[in-house]
């Protein structure tokens, strides 16, 4: 596992797993939880832990599909008009009249 760069680092008095696991340990020492509940409880939080990154990953990649229709939509749309602007020739002749009466029609 690659560590985060420090931009993106949680800061140092923020909550870490770790601490969190170490005092939920001294709780269950205090109140004498078993081994086996705890285990269980360990298990439990590990694999809620897995369905958000699992959810997180299911939006990061849905994300990411989208941005690429949208991009493909994009190009599509460009290379619509310059096959239109290719297909018409276009050509400019002034009418007769003033400038103004030219500008109107």
């Amino acid at each position: 596992m690659t560590a985060l760069p420090p931009s993106l680092s949680p800061p140092r008095s923020q909550t870490t797993c770790a601490s969190l696991h170490q005092e939920l340990q001294i709780i269950w020492d205090e109140i004498g939880e078993s081994d086996v509940e705890r285990d269980k409880m360990l298990l439990e939080l590990e694999q809620e832990c897995l369905d958000i990154y699992r959810r997180k990953v299911e939006r990061t990649r849905k994300s990411k599909a989208d941005l690429h229709h949208s991009l493909a939509q994009f190009e599509s749309e460009i290379a619509n008009i310059v096959t239109a602007l290719e297909e018409h020739s276009f050509s400019f002749s002034r009418g007769k009249g003033t400038l103004k009466q030219q500008y109107l029609i």
